[in-house]
Formats: C-alpha cells, structure tokens, sequence
C-alpha cells in the first residue's frame, strides 16, 4: 500500500504546546501508512529538533512570520505551494494561526487532495480590537471552506468555533492534545541539589510558571500576584521559564517590585522536567489559550495548580479538584495570590490536588492516544472540498 505523504505546517517552532504536539505527530504516525514532512517559518527553539530528526524531511520558509505581513506573506504561501507540489502531498495538516491560513490555501492551490487543521487556540480573542478580531473570524470562516477535517485541542475550542461559525458541526473533530507522560512522572532528581542549582535555599517553597513571554500570557500579573505572596510568605520563590519580546518589560516589572532577589528567570531551558520538581505551585494567567500542555506536563509531576479559567483550561482543572481556577482572566492578582498562598501553606491539600491531576492526565491526557485519534481524522477526511 502507498504511503500517505503528510507536510505539517506551522508558524514557527516556539517552546510551545502547539509546537510539542505538531513535532510529536509528524514523528509517530504510523509508519506503515504516513510518511510525513515538517514546514515552518525560521528561527524558533525546536528548529533544530525537526531538523536533526531523520524521520522527518524539513523545510523552513524564513517569510512565513507571526505578524500580517502582505508581501512576506504571498511569499510564503508561493514558496509553500511549490514544496507541497515537489513533494506529491497527499494530505496537509496544519497548526498554529498563521500557518493555518496560507498553509491551507497553499494546499489548495498545490492541488492537495485533503486538508486538516489544528486549532491550538485561535487567532483572535476577546481583549483585540474588534476590526481586527471580526477579520479573523472572517477568515478563518471562508478558510474553513476549503478544509475537510478541523480537530480541536479542547472541547472550549469547539464552542467557540460554532459560537463564531467557523466552520460546520460534520467537520469537528477532538484530538485532545496530551503530552509524554513517562518524561515528566518518571523524573527523579534531588529537589535540594536543584534548587541550589538554580540559586535557591532548599528548604524555600517556589511558585512557578512557563510560558512564552508574550501579551497571551499575562504575565505581569504573575508579578503582581507573587508580590502578594512574597508578604504573606516572605521564604518564597519564584521561577519563571520561558523568553521572548516583553523580556524587558518583565525585568522592569520585577525591578519596581523590588523582587530581582526573589524571581529566578530562567530562559529556555532543556530541563524543564527536572525544574518542575521543584515547583510546589503551578501558575497560569493567560488571557486565552487552546489547551496549555504546560499544565499538563504540571499534573504529570503531580502539582497542584493555580490557572486563569479561559478556553481549554476548564478540560484540564477541575476547580478544587485539582487546582483552582480564577475569574476574570485579567486584574485578579489577588485571588491568584490567595490561592497560591493557601497550597503553599497547606502541604496535605497541594498532595491531594496533585494526585488527582496525576490520575486525571493519565486516564485523558497521553500523547500517543492523541496521535490515535488524528489518524482517525485522516482517515475520515474528504478529498478535496
């Protein structure tokens, strides 16, 4: 039997969840059937990962860039187009918003027979201007058009998609993302050892957070919050993963908070797995998202979790299950404080949620059943629309 030849496409290969999933699919899909190929825009984290990976045939395209950019964008889409065509692709799935838009109609205009896309979150949100969210919606609508199967990492994504009419109920599919389990629960280290590494006492508590740092994540009122942890548990720590453009904007926050002494910026770390041990709170304020597999990855190391309640984070907390959520997204410092403030202070308590994000993951959240359920998609989707 011919193999299907797949190309994943998507903006840029960030240290993101979306990222993660795509790179894991392309790499595990059954082998006897698919064969795949990786496209995506230059100068992301996990170039190298794809482009290291022997399984995998990879193509970056240096015009294929976050913002709307006419000229680099008809760019990217020709260039696109004439890789798919080279390459005879059989079935182009897409990620990521950008990617997802000239990805698809490069597909379409190669000739490929079917079409898939992921939304990992969308390109719009509540907190854009409404000129801009409405054109975004208006696009991702006509470019539903012309594809067979949209998979969604969450169930909240779903009820978006057809609050906004994106698309029709026939073409929704759930591939919930999910992460590799075995990495993170089967990580033992000696917490002590490690958190001096990193420059803290290891008898401090530390109250966590990854993220890439950009306006989605909210960041500043992480800052804000640890500030009213830091009074309420002068001991405490707080580490923060992740880079990006609102670096100095950060710095500067921390700095007026005069708290350089107690925040631990990390960058991009290849040992995530391990520094996660060493967290005994997990954060997140992001003002949206698809399904943050940084939560997951939280839960398979058993910690408890402090999240804003938005999009595909109401699939992953069970509110005082197996954290807290809070509401509204933004200017809630305070409660998130609250909250952190009470697993820090109630050892018995963070166990317990801990434990129950564990079992919840494994029973909902593996990656190679994710990549089950989209062979599935693949095999259900219609050729050309």
């Amino acid at each position: 039997m011919e193999k299907t030849r797949v190309a994943h496409i998507i903006t840029k290969l960030e240290l993101g969840g979306a990222q993660k999933v795509a790179i894991h699919t392309a790499s595990h899909l059954d082998k006897n059937r698919y064969s795949s190929i990786f496209i995506s825009g230059a100068g992301g984290v996990l170039d190298n990962v794809v482009r290291d990976n022997p399984g995998i045939k990879s193509f970056f395209v240096p015009q294929l860039v976050r913002k709307v950019n006419p000229v680099k964008d008809v760019i990217a889409l020709m260039k696109i187009r004439k890789i798919l065509k080279a390459e005879k692709i059989n079935l182009v799935h897409t990620h990521s918003s950008k990617a997802g838009i000239i990805g698809r109609w490069a597909a379409r205009l190669a000739g490929v027979e079917r079409i898939v896309h992921t939304f990992h979150g969308f390109g719009f949100h509540d907190f854009q201007n409404p000129v801009s969210r409405n054109l975004f919606i208006f696009v991702e609508r006509i470019t539903a058009g012309i594809t067979g199967k949209l998979i969604f990492v969450s169930r909240a994504n779903i009820r978006k998609a057809a609050e906004n009419r994106i698309g029709a109920e026939e073409q929704y599919a759930l591939a919930r993302a999910g992460i590799d389990i075995k990495k993170f629960s089967g990580t033992k280290i000696d917490i002590a050892e490690k958190k001096k590494s990193l420059g803290i006492n290891p008898g401090s508590p530390v109250a966590g957070m990854i993220a890439c740092f950009k306006p989605q994540k909210n960041i500043l009122d992480f800052l804000m919050a640890a500030n009213l942890v830091r009074i309420a548990i002068p001991e405490v720590k707080f580490i923060l993963i992740g880079d990006g453009e609102l670096r100095n904007r950060i710095e500067v926050g921390i700095n007026k908070l005069n708290m350089t002494g107690d925040f631990i910026l990390t960058g991009w770390r290849d040992d995530v797995n391990e520094i996660m041990q060493v967290f005994d709170v997990m954060v997140s304020t992001s003002l949206w998202e698809g399904l943050p597999c940084t939560l997951l990855e939280a839960m398979s190391a058993s910690k408890p979790i402090v999240s804003t309640e938005v999009d595909g984070v109401s699939d992953i907390i069970e509110d005082g299950a197996n954290g807290f959520l809070v509401t509204p997204p933004r200017g809630n410092a305070g409660k998130i404080a609250e909250y952190v403030i009470e697993l820090l202070k109630d050892k018995e308590l963070a166990g317990k949620m801990g434990r129950n994000g564990n079992l919840k993951l494994r029973e909902e959240f593996d990656i190679d059943k994710m990549v089950e359920e989209i062979e599935k998609v693949y095999e259900g989707t219609p050729g050309r629309q």
